[in-house]
């Protein structure tokens, strides 16, 4: 059994966490910029500053890191491929974005018109950055 590639985890990873963050920013400034805005003065709640911003685009890499990682993991059991990536991305996106969205949106703390758009624009957002991502793993030789 060939060892993990770590080069290879990181370099996709971050070209997934790229991937991401790029994604991320279209989706929360030009197409829900005005939603959060509204959304955050009716919780009283202040709009995100550069250390927020910095944090969450920290937290895209980690995802982008993660999936690849979860990837080069299961690979030696389900095989190489988009298959797999999409697997090791539909595991990350559960975690991150379904979990908590989904229930920031049944606790009515968000609106579905934003919980729904992050909760789909997020999933084809992590099918697209595993596939992309992974798809750079070899294993060591």
């Amino acid at each position: 059994m060939a060892s993990m590639n770590v080069g290879r985890v990181v370099g996709g990873g971050l070209l997934a966490g790229l991937i991401i963050n790029i994604s991320e920013y279209v989706l929360n400034d030009p197409i829900l910029g005005e939603k959060w805005e509204a959304a955050s003065a009716a919780m009283n709640s202040p709009t995100p500053d550069t250390a927020t911003l910095a944090f969450y685009s920290i937290c895209g890499f980690v995802l982008g890191l993660v999936a690849v990682w979860l990837y080069a993991t299961m690979r030696p059991r389900l095989g190489a491929g988009p298959k797999s990536a999409i697997i090791a991305g539909l595991i990350v996106w559960l975690l991150y974005y379904g979990l908590v969205y989904l229930g920031l949106g049944i606790h009515g703390i968000f609106a579905w018109d934003i919980a729904g758009v992050v909760l789909g624009w997020s999933l084809v957002e992590m099918m697209i950055a595993s596939v992309v991502g992974c798809a750079i793993y070899k294993e060591a030789e």
